[in-house]
This record gives structure tokens, C-alpha cells and sequence, in this order.
């Protein structure tokens, strides 16, 4: 590929696939969090473990490679980096140099210890080798094995392979070689994993964005078995090949998924909302029988009701008497009362760990019980239900295309997307201007 907008057009806006808002609507249905149901779209099911060997090469590859560049470094950079607070340097720079060339694992680990049983080195080595704190099995920077000799890139994007775990070190090293070969730093995460999609990530800025991408598919021609095992990229990136995905780093502390996921889901309730009042009242056949729309409703939430009451134990409307008792106050005007707070963006806020959570008020029903208590039926139990209704619009196109445009109108009122859901608004243009800036450089043939 030889320009940015080659790329930029190549990219499948994940916001077009039918079976992904499909998709999307039961990691909604299913309640507890939606950010990790979304990262478990597409993951590839293999009980496959690392390959060692690729992790051993990996590992006392990048161990030579930064006892080198520790060793060598120039006075005036260790002077610099001890000015700037990195205690020891210099210690640890003179042990370096002791140090001969790293071929085996008890070596390596050798050179950092045990934890609680390190000495001062180890203890040095442990903070500058390439493991800042992160939950990642992986996180490797080049600026980091190379001692902080020069600055980083700037990050404005990030390209997602979902690998199977067997490949993945034998595709970093492949990775970090090509790196090293066209001289380019190099700055990725990666994790085995079953269940989520984007094991390998790796940060780009706009000049090297391209470069990178021809890197892997240049992988992928030299080790087609590699990208037989792949999966399709994460869910809300843009799909360029079939198995690379690629997005635009956040301007914010949040999480590319997470940014898109709360859009996502804050879209699905207010589009569920409307669908759910626009149906009230409606009829419809199902298996030759007429059901009213009404019915469907009001026996979800029952029901939601009943499973999560059962859930704590408490199994008071396992009574047929007490059940029916719920369902006439749900068929009164409550429900509509309640979907209509549902639909009113003033008594929603985004809550990360939970999804959607409700700030307004929704009365809570008193249920008799045989014991002449009351249960309260409360929010969280509707929320379940009304989550519970996405299942009636599963597979509706017209469903799905209302929630299409609910997505893309988030999206840019939030400077994102404008027609690529995975990049922000001004990335068609600042690739436009780069390829123009390079075209004018390149001399004519």
C-alpha cells in the first residue's frame, strides 16, 4: 500500500455489518458489563498456549539488545538521565558493562532476581528494563531498550491484530526484526488471551502508520499459516484486510473501546426507548398466533423480576399469586411513566463499570408477599427487564439502522467518526496532507 488514503479507504467502517449491531445489542441484552461483552466479539476460542521458544528468543533478544545500548551509552546521556531523577544510572550502566552476552533463561533471570530477594542491581534493572506497571503480559518500547537515548513518537493511532496465542511472540519478534531492519522504533502491548479480540496493539504516529501496516502484511505474505490462524480484528476498529484493525489513539485518559462502547451503549438505550414506546399497544404474529406487544413487555419485566429475586434467594414470587399481582401493576400506566425516564437524556449519566445508570426517580412497586410484608420491585430489576426487550428487535434492520444513525450523531458531536466510526474527525484530512506533503518531496520517475 503506498498511501495513507489507499489505507484510509480501505478501512471497513464496523458500523456497516449487520451481524456486529447484532452483535452488539445481545452484549447489551446481557447486562453486567458491556465494555467486556464487546471486547469478546470476534476472540478467537483456542485452547492454544504461547509458543516458549518464540518467548525465549523474544526475551534474550530484547536483554542484549538493552544491556548494549545501557552499556555504550554516551557520559552526556547518563549525566542527563540522572539530572532528570533516574537514580543509578550510572551503577547500573557500570554493572552493564560486566555483563557478557545473554543465552539462556537462568542468565536472564539472573539479571533481575526474585522478587523480595533483590539486591541493589536487580533492583535498578527491574525499574529501566522494559516492564513499566501494567496488567499486560507484554508492554515493549523501543525508547525504553535503548536506554532513553532518543524521544518517543508522538501516538495517533493504534493497528489491532487478533492472533491465536501460539503466534503471537513469533509475530512480535518477526515484528521488532522488520522494525530494526528499516529503522523505526517500535512501541506495542500484546497478551495471550481467549476472550477478547485485541491480544496485539500496536502505537503509531501518522508518519509511520503505513510503514508499519506494510510491515505485517509483508508477515502475513511470508507466513500465510500465521494469518490462517487470525481472527477477524476487535469489534470497533476498523477491519482494513481481514485481520488487521486499525483506530485513532484517544485525546483523553479513556480507552479507545471504552470511549466507543459508552457511545455505543447510550445509543442502544435511547433507540430501545423509543422502539419500546413506539410499539405499545401494537399487535404482532408469532407462530400464527397474535401476540400483543404489551404482553411481551410487561411479561419481560416480570420475569426479570422473578430472576433476580430467585437469584438472592428470595423466591416469594415463585408464588403464582404474587406474580400476577406484579404483572397488574406493571400493565398500568407505570410502564409507560417509566420508559418515558428512560427516553429523557436528562436522567441518564454513563457509569464505566456498570453501563447505563439512572439518576431520576422511577417509583418502586410494593408486592404483597404471604408473609403480609411488601417486596420492593426497584430500578436495577427494571433495568434488567427493559435490557431484556433488546431481544424483540434482534435481526430488524430498521432497528438497526435508526441505531446506526443514533451512533454516528454521538459521534460527531464528540469530534469522532465522520463516516469511519474507528477515527476521529480531521484524520481523512490530515492524511490527505501528509500524502500531498510526501507526493511533493518524491522525485518523478
Amino acid at each position: 500500500m503506498k498511501t495513507l488514503m489507499e489505507l484510509y479507504n480501505k478501512v471497513q467502517n464496523p458500523l456497516v455489518d449487520n451481524k456486529l449491531m447484532g452483535d452488539l445489542l445481545n452484549a447489551y441484552r446481557q447486562g453486567d458489563s458491556f465494555y467486556k461483552k464487546v471486547q469478546e466479539i470476534n476472540a478467537i476460542k483456542s485452547n492454544s498456549t504461547v509458543n516458549q521458544s518464540d518467548k525465549v528468543d523474544l526475551h534474550l533478544y530484547l536483554i542484549n539488545r538493552w544491556i548494549k545500548a545501557f552499556s555504550g551509552a554516551p557520559a552526556e546521556h547518563i549525566k542527563n538521565m540522572l539530572e532528570m531523577g533516574n537514580e543509578g544510572y550510572d551503577k547500573l550502566q557500570a554493572y552493564l558493562k560486566t555483563v557478557g552476552k545473554i543465552t539462556t533463561v537462568e542468565q536472564y533471570n539472573n539479571i533481575f532476581g526474585h522478587q523480595g530477594e533483590r539486591n541493589e542491581l536487580q533492583v535498578l534493572a527491574v525499574n529501566y528494563f522494559y516492564s513499566p506497571p501494567t496488567f499486560w503480559t507484554e508492554y515493549l518500547d523501543s525508547h525504553v531498550i535503548d536506554a532513553k537515548q532518543y524521544d518517543q513518537d508522538e501516538v495517533n493511532h493504534r493497528l489491532y491484530i487478533n492472533c491465536d496465542n501460539a503466534d503471537i511472540y513469533n509475530i512480535a519478534n518477526k515484528f521488532i526484526i522488520k522494525c530494526t531492519r528499516d529503522e523505526l522504533k517500535f512501541h506495542f502491548k500484546f497478551d495471550q488471551a481467549t476472550d477478547r479480540a485485541d491480544k496485539m496493539v500496536i502505537y503509531s504516529s501518522t508518519e509511520n502508520l503505513l510503514k508499519y501496516y506494510n510491515m505485517l502484511e509483508e508477515i502475513g505474505k511470508e507466513n500465510p499459516e500465521i494469518i490462517k490462524r487470525c481472527g477477524k480484528p476487535a469489534a470497533l476498529t476498523g477491519n482494513i484486510n481481514g485481520w488487521i484493525g486499525v483506530g485513532d489513539e484517544p485525546k483523553t485518559n479513556d480507552s479507545y473501546t471504552d470511549i466507543r462502547c459508552n457511545i455505543i451503549n447510550d445509543s442502544i438505550r435511547k433507540q430501545l426507548a423509543a422502539s419500546v414506546l413506539k410499539n405499545i399497544g401494537r399487535e404482532k404474529t408469532v407462530d400464527g398466533k397474535i401476540v400483543r406487544f404489551n404482553d411481551v413487555l410487561v411479561g419481560t419485566m416480570a420475569n426479570a423480576a422473578v430472576d433476580y429475586l430467585n437469584g438472592i434467594n428470595i423466591k416469594q414470587l415463585d408464588n403464582p399469586k404474587n406474580k400476577a399481582s406484579l404483572i397488574e401493576h406493571l400493565r398500568g400506566s407505570f410502564i409507560t411513566r417509566a420508559l418515558g425516564a428512560y427516553s429523557n437524556d436528562a436522567n441518564w449519566a454513563i457509569d464505566t463499570d456498570s453501563g447505563v445508570v439512572f439518576k431520576g426517580k422511577i417509583e418502586e412497586l410494593q408486592i404483597p408477599t404471604s408473609t403480609n410484608t411488601h417486596l420492593t420491585i426497584d430500578k436495577p430489576i427494571f433495568d434488567k427487564g427493559f435490557k431484556n426487550m433488546a431481544a424483540e428487535f434482534q435481526g430488524s434492520t430498521v432497528f438497526a439502522d435508526k441505531l446506526r444513525m443514533e451512533i454516528e450523531t454521538q459521534m460527531l458531536s464528540k469530534k469522532l467518526g465522520n463516516g469511519k466510526f474507528c477515527f476521529d474527525a480531521g484524520t481523512k484530512e490530515k492524511f490527505e496532507a501528509l500524502d500531498n506533503k510526501i507526493a511533493a518531496l518524491t522525485p518523478a520517475p
